[in-house]
């Protein structure tokens, strides 16, 4: 129960004392924090008013244009354009120069048709090819450079559907503009002459938000990370006054977190300033993801620093003494060849391990090409060894790039190679195989055979030229010699090597026991108590459900009655075998099933 005077868990025996905080210190310390994170947000907040925003206000006060897709379809009439020249929009003011320019005068009928028609065939496509620059801030006033074909003096441009100032004709392949405010993203082009010719650059330029100073970016930055410090603390002082573990010692590690938190955080930036942005042209967005990740980093402060060393370890780390830094460029090495023994023919698979190994590696044993290879991974390979002669020779490894490995008389070629089978353990199992075994002996290959008597066994796994695993195979009782056959032929046999017993007859005789049990299902949950009557068996090790074992103090024997009580351990739905095993190892199968339902 928690003392009325702290507010907190009595420390129990060995523990701090009276090194826990009490109440009054848990209010100041939560007090502080609150205060902390809130001026954090405050100010977090005033950079973010300060910061640039994406909308353009003057955008709204610039020149709007029909959509393009109106002007594209509908040419301006004769009385349109004589508006337009005499009541001329602020935006397109008549050029200096201009002003009072007489109107001319209205041609005859006749005069009016051969005009046109003449008009008609001196019109020149307008084509807009490129614009530089390609972009600009969304406050516009950025100076571009329009080239192309077909403008005409007078001509003017829009940016998205906003006009720009009255462009400078100089040519007509070239104008000068100056671009109006717009919203952010892509825009097309526009040119159109004045006698209603057009054309358009889709696309051509595109506005962009204007970064944040660099001063506002680096005290957001240290802000952030302040702020992710204090939450980080916050998180940690709830949890251990939830959990009534508050010590006094952590109290300094409280106050200096939103400290720790900011300067990882400006370390932070500068690191990624220096690899991936330019702190002077960071975009807005850009400065967005810094913000982020400055944040995170005080947030978890930790995780950072540790980044933060594997950085400097990557930087800082010296080569090996001797070596030359500059000529260290090559990271592949072969470390072991597992099977590193075989015949002269060849065709023995092995395994290569090492480091930096890459897709289309070549293998070479005393230089022939190895068949077969394979790369796993880049610290594994697998390959068949070619024909040699005999002796050690040189297993070397090459990348498609060059670089490669050697591992000195790293394979003996021999003539014949010793084959011997020495043990099999465990040397006994139940008639009804499926029993793993290790065999131990010598000159084991890739893809040799197992046989207990006459029969093959399954699952065989080389582990090395000494060592193999194998599943036994179904087998009458009795005694059987083992036999190990490799891909050559070459065989060899331990006599005796492995005894079948039937494990359903008990230790101490008496012929095939009526094992029964008292149920034959339960909940698949487990803990159902069942009885086993009659095992014959006058000691018990090990009761299994489906393979599962009983835990020991769940199970309990009565010599008198030879009766076996268990608790069921849980298990998935369905039909499963119950076996006991006795001290001796010998093991009973009950005719019964336990259902789990």
């Amino acid at each position: 129960m928690p003392d009325n005077e702290t507010g907190v868990d009595q420390p129990v025996e060995g523990s701090a004392g009276n090194n826990y905080v009490d109440r009054c210190g848990i209010i100041q310390i939560g007090v502080y924090l609150l205060f902390v994170t809130l001026v954090l947000f405050v100010s977090l907040y005033q950079c973010w008013q300060r910061w640039p925003s994406c909308e353009s206000p003057e955008a709204e006060t610039s020149q709007t244009l029909p959509s393009e897709n109106t002007v594209a379809t509908s040419e301006p009439s004769i009385a349109d354009k004589e508006t337009s020249v005499s009541t001329p929009s602020p935006m397109s003011q008549t050029p200096p120069g201009k002003a009072g320019m007489p109107k001319p005068p209205i041609p005859a009928e006749g005069e009016k048709e051969a005009s046109t028609t003449q008009n008609r065939s001196l019109t020149v496509s307008v084509d807009v090819d490129k614009v530089s620059p390609k972009s600009g801030l969304i406050n516009g006033k950025t100076d571009v450079m329009i080239t192309g074909k077909g403008f005409q003096e007078g001509a003017t441009v829009s940016f998205g559907r906003v006009e720009a100032p009255p462009a400078e004709f100089i040519n007509p392949t070239l104008l000068l503009a100056l671009t109006p405010s717009h919203l952010a993203g892509e825009v097309a082009v526009i040119v159109r002459n004045r006698d209603g010719s057009k054309g358009a650059l889709p696309g051509g330029y595109t506005y962009i938000c204007s970064a944040p100073s660099r001063d506002l970016l680096f005290i957001t930055i240290i802000l952030a990370g302040a702020l992710g410090g204090s939450i980080h603390a916050l998180r940690s002082f709830y949890w251990y006054v939830g959990n009534r573990r508050l010590v006094w010692s952590w109290v300094p590690m409280y106050i200096i977190l939103p400290f720790s938190g900011a300067g990882i955080a400006v370390i932070f930036y500068l690191v990624i300033s220096a690899g991936f942005f330019s702190p002077t042209s960071t975009s807005n967005d850009g400065s967005l993801i810094i913000i982020a990740i400055a944040t995170l980093v005080g947030l978890f402060s930790q995780q950072a620093a540790l980044k933060l060393q594997d950085i400097a370890n990557a930087i800082l780390t010296k080569p090996e003494q001797g070596k030359d830094q500059a000529t260290q460029t090559s990271a592949v090495k072969v470390t072991t060849v597992k099977l590193n023994e075989g015949h002269i023919k060849g065709g023995n698979e092995v395994t290569i391990t090492g480091t930096g190994f890459a897709d289309e590696a070549t293998v070479k044993f005393g230089g022939v090409p190895a068949s077969d290879v394979k790369v796993v991974n880049n610290t594994t390979i697998t390959a068949k060894t070619p024909p040699h002669d005999s002796g050690k020779v040189n297993v070397v490894v090459t990348n498609p790039d060059g670089q490669s490995a050697t591992f000195t008389r790293g394979y003996t070629y021999t003539e014949k190679v010793d084959l011997t089978v020495t043990s099999v353990d465990p040397g006994e199992g139940s008639t009804s195989g499926d029993e793993e075994v290790m065999i131990t002996g010598t000159g084991f290959v890739e893809g040799a055979t197992v046989r207990f008597g006459e029969e093959p066994a399954s699952e065989v796994v080389i582990t090395s030229s000494t060592e193999m695993m194998a599943k036994t195979p179904p087998h009458p009782a009795a005694t059987v010699e083992v036999t190990v056959t490799n891909p050559d032929g070459h065989s060899s046999s331990l006599p005796d090597g492995y005894t079948y017993t039937d494990m359903e007859t008990p230790a101490d005789g008496g012929g095939q026991p009526e094992s029964k049990l008292d149920k034959t299902s339960g909940p698949a949950t487990g803990s159902d108590e069942v009885k086993i009557t009659r095992t014959g068996f006058s000691s018990v090790k090990e009761v299994t459900f489906g393979g599962v074992p009983v835990p020991t103090d769940d199970v309990s024997y009565d010599n008198a009655t030879s009766t076996i009580t268990i608790l069921t351990p849980p298990h998935e739905a369905g039909e499963v075998d119950v076996e006991v095993t006795n001290e001796e190892g010998r093991r009973v199968k009950l005719e019964q099933k336990y259902t789990y339902v």
